[in-house]
């Protein structure tokens, strides 16, 4: 289908995985993204989709 670069693989991801200032008061563990988790997927040519934070769609921001 595609000869290009693409590595043809994807991962659909929560919003507050990649922005932990999206979910409510006292429950981030990282100031800004799980680095360690996105760094895994970029490593290994993973692209990544962001979903909507269902904390935040609930909640919405605090």
């Amino acid at each position: 289908m595609f000869t290009d670069g693409r590595s043809k693989k994807v991962v659909f991801i929560a919003h507050c995985i990649l922005n932990q200032n999206s979910i409510s008061d006292g429950t981030a563990v990282f100031p800004a993204a799980f680095k360690e988790v996105i760094k895994k997927f970029l490593d290994a040519d993973i692209g990544i989709v962001q979903m909507p934070c269902p904390e935040l769609c609930c909640l919405g921001l605090f």
